[in-house]
């Protein structure tokens, strides 16, 4: 494994705007798993990690290093590219800003909107409501290489509770931290951030007739954190190339009074989650 990696394409730079990927890469730093292995750990399903799993592979920043075979499966383990992934200034030079205005705006709307469930689900607690939860707003005065030297020390910190130590209470947290001059408040804000300040609410849609869904319309699901509640009456068609790891992740709620047209598995599942 690379010590530090700069990705070098826009797909990679797509791949890495999403919170969960960046989970996935840094739980394949210290050891190779599977993707059933990294579900687990994040408590999460299979299908849905598989997904996110292979399209950083695709893109790679994630390698496949090893096959086993156990009980007639065959187990693929994974491990990212390197420890550190890094990207370097000039890559936004080469490619349009609003791209990496629509990338940054979505790691920040994730982060977003996961503290404000965790703040929520916080103060339904009847055990100390809040306690589990930081937020800092701090203004410092200091010099761009003191900047870099508080971030490096800040870095070093971390690296303590980078890895699970098995002690008791121990649970993931995720730390968000990010800078900037504070005269940059008077600059007008990017018009992609500004169309999505509001937390993503599920995205419910209501169709009658022939609704065809097809691979890029999910893929954009994906990449934007859409949740897709669908109630269709009449003809649904997934398209036969949508795998059923990217239908699982991102159609969360299904009614269909009608038939449904799709690959045995996607069908199977949609029939599952049907709701009368």
């Amino acid at each position: 494994m690379l010590d530090a990696y700069e990705i070098t394409s826009l797909e990679q730079l797509r791949a890495i705007s999403d919170l969960l990927r960046v989970r996935i890469l840094d739980n394949l730093k210290e050891k190779p798993l599977t993707a059933t292995q990294l579900a687990e750990l994040l408590g999460m399903a299979p299908a849905k990690v598989h997904y996110h799993v292979r399209e950083l592979e695709k893109v790679q920043l994630l390698k496949l290093v090893e096959t086993r075979e156990k009980g007639g499966i065959l187990e693929k383990y994974y491990q990212a590219v390197a420890r550190n992934i890094n990207v370097p200034k000039g890559l936004f030079s080469s490619v349009q800003q609003d791209e990496a205005v629509e990338g940054l705006g979505q790691l920040l709307n994730q982060a977003r909107d996961s503290y404000l469930a965790a703040f929520q689900h916080s103060m339904q607690s009847t055990q100390e409501p809040g306690a589990k939860l930081a937020f800092v707003l701090a203004h410092l005065y200091m010099t761009t290489d003191e900047m870099r030297q508080l971030l490096k020390r800040i870095d070093e910190l971390y690296e303590t509770y980078e890895k699970p130590r098995g002690i008791e209470g121990e649970q993931e947290f995720m730390h968000v931290l990010f800078g900037y001059p504070e005269h940059q408040k008077e600059l007008a804000m990017p018009a992609a951030l500004i169309a999505d300040v509001q937390p993503q609410q599920p995205e419910q849609e209501v169709s009658v007739g022939v609704r065809h869904i097809n691979r890029h319309e999910l893929e954009q699901a994906l990449q934007q954190n859409k949740h897709l509640h669908l109630s269709i009456v009449g003809l649904c068609v997934i398209a036969s190339d949508a795998p059923l790891e990217l239908v699982q992740a991102t159609i969360e709620k299904f009614s269909l009074v009608g038939r449904l047209q799709a690959a045995p598995d996607v069908h199977t599942y949609l029939m599952n989650i049907r709701e009368s």
